[in-house]
């Protein structure tokens, strides 16, 4: 299984968020998990925000009529 090219980054951050933790430098891994953070939070918001691409203005014909409007 592959992983789109999106999650690259997020990836190697990850990676170097343990590399860190194992070589006893703190500071660079607070680092590297704060960029983790950032990028995972930006991905979610992008996996969730839906576009709405095709959208209509429209009022359709049985709800004109029945509210006395006309349909032209």
């Amino acid at each position: 299984m592959s992983l789109p090219d999106r999650f690259a980054t997020l990836v190697v951050d990850r990676a170097k968020y343990y590399t860190y933790m194992l070589r006893s430098d703190p500071q660079h891994a607070q680092l590297a998990d704060r960029d983790f953070q950032r990028k995972l939070r930006l991905l979610k918001v992008d996996y969730a925000t839906k576009n709405d691409y095709m959208r209509t203005d429209t009022i359709s014909e049985s709800i004109a009529t029945s509210i006395g409007g006309r349909v032209s």
